[in-house]
């Protein structure tokens, strides 16, 4: 509340105890600055050391695993990076319902170097060159951030705009729907209204984007969690050019399709690549 209070750091904690008298619903704002580096070895404690050292890629490729990137052309830092304070503790191995993640009111202001476009959650608005300001317009558990080379592509639906942020020279999909390229917008809110049906959900937000992330970003399944790093409020991160995800070749899908269906005469280009698109 504007003044300065003595606090104790413990490794990634900052705890604050020391003359804090707060009444049942009074509220307090704390501000602080902080600057430092990753320590990716703090990403997935609960994560077995056999588990970590598994091999990631096809065949004799083996990728180096990776959960956080700040370099001079690209960042990306998601919630398990533990860059953006929230509330509450991480992880413990003492007891993990520990960790209750809260709604936070996120507003991120991002300034790099001039040519690079950063991605987050909520309303983007380009201040200057280089300098972004994000503003979400719901509370959420969690943010993420990614600063690259990105341009975008998008699509109207009916009451959401759907995306996708991609790495400039990786739009290698833009050729292979020639023939339901004029459905595509349909096909997607057909589709996204069918999920939310599915599973009696709805979308709060207004905004939903794949974006393409490097393929050495590895994410681990936990039983205390719903969902993996891939997954993040308003977006899907997609391994570069959809690395270890054979339904994003779409082209080699579309050829197989063309041996599977010899015989089946009634099964058009059309058709072909509207299975394509639907099994992705």
């Amino acid at each position: 509340n504007g003044s300065e209070i003595s606090f104790l750091r413990e490794k990634h904690l900052i705890i604050i105890s020391d003359n804090v008298n707060l009444e049942p619903g009074e509220e307090a704002k704390v501000a602080f600055s902080y600057g430092g580096s990753i320590d990716e070895t703090l990403c997935y404690l609960d994560i077995d050391e056999k588990t970590m050292q598994e091999k990631y890629g096809k065949f004799v490729i083996n990728v180096d695993k990776r959960f956080a990137f700040i370099t001079p052309n690209y960042v990306l830092l998601t919630p398990e990076a533990n860059w953006y304070p929230k509330t509450g503790v991480t992880y413990s191995s003492e007891n993990v319902s520990w960790y209750q993640p809260q709604f936070i009111n996120f507003n991120l202001e991002v300034k790099t170097k001039s040519g690079l476009q950063a991605v987050s959650q909520g309303n983007v608005n380009e201040v200057s060159e280089g300098q972004f300001k994000f503003e979400n317009d719901h509370p959420l558990t969690q943010i993420t951030l990614a600063i690259g080379n990105y341009k975008q592509k998008t699509v109207e639906g009916k009451d959401i705009k759907f995306g996708i942020w991609y790495l400039e020279g990786h739009d290698f999909f833009v050729h292979s729907f020639k023939e339901i390229n004029d459905t595509i917008p349909s096909i997607i809110n057909e589709r996204f209204e069918d999920f939310e049906r599915t599973y009696n959900l709805n979308y709060s937000f207004s905004r939903f984007s794949l974006v393409e992330v490097p393929a050495q970003f590895k994410t681990f399944k936990r039983s205390w969690k719903s969902s993996q790093e891939y997954v993040q409020p308003e977006q899907v991160l997609i391994p570069e050019k959809g690395f270890m995800i054979n339904a994003v070749d779409f082209e080699t899908q579309q050829k197989n399709m063309q041996r599977w269906r010899r015989g089946d005469n009634n099964m058009t280009p059309f058709d072909m690549e509207l299975r394509v698109f639907e099994d992705f």
